[in-house]
């Protein structure tokens, strides 16, 4: 009987809300798409407890998902967070800050949008107290930035690819950051902690080559 409740609601929430799908406090499966504005129509599914809730809301209202879903304080808030992760152009590359004792709720964090020609936007993202979100525009950065371990000389490089084509080189993190700024298109307002973790937030190297992020 689970498994059939389960198949079913992954259907219905599949022709409702699409496939973008995360998890809610250990026991809900959340399925979300993007409506007109800030509305958001949102399933809610415990496989557990054969448990379904779904509705159209309002991201940052909290008494909107609280009535239309009829769940609780808690889950609302943390509701609310998800759902704007799943629905937002906005995508966090590092939680900076998670709320005390909840590591599922983040309440500061670097996000990255997509912009035309192989560029991404940083954004410094926070939440409100009483809700809603707050962003700060960081820097405007390629696509596709890339750490170079080389170790034969034991040192690291900084490079930047524009369509397969090594633009930008360099050992120094400021070194790097002014020649983005002189080639023209991106932004760096300052060189601060938030940008310097974002180009350095590479995976373990593998093969000599450690991608920071390529969203090409």
């Amino acid at each position: 009987m689970h498994g059939t409740r389960l198949a079913l609601a992954s259907q219905i929430c599949l022709k409702l809300c699409g496939e973008t799908e995360a998890r809610l406090g250990g026991d809900y499966i959340v399925r979300a798409r993007q409506e007109a504005g800030d509305l958001v129509h949102a399933c809610l599914f415990n496989p557990t407890t054969g448990e379904w809730r779904e509705g159209t809301v309002h991201a940052d209202d909290l008494n909107d998902i609280k009535s239309i879903l009829g769940i609780g304080e808690g889950l609302a808030v943390e509701l609310a967070n998800l759902l704007r992760r799943l629905v937002s152009p906005f995508r966090q590359v590092q939680c900076l800050k998670w709320l005390v004792g909840n590591e599922e709720y983040c309440l500061e964090s670097l996000t990255i949008r997509e912009v035309n020609n192989g560029q991404v936007e940083l954004w410094l993202e926070r939440e409100r107290r009483g809700g809603g979100l707050e962003r700060v525009f960081l820097a405007r950065l390629p696509a596709d930035v890339r750490i170079i371990h080389d170790e034969f000389l034991g040192q690291e490089f900084y490079t930047v690819y524009i369509n397969d084509r090594l633009i930008i080189v360099s050992s120094d993190i400021n070194d790097f950051a002014n020649a983005l700024k002189n080639r023209g298109g991106f932004i760096i307002e300052r060189l601060d902690r938030e940008v310097q973790l974002a180009i350095e937030r590479g995976q373990e190297d593998e093969g000599g080559v450690s991608d920071a992020w390529d969203y090409r």
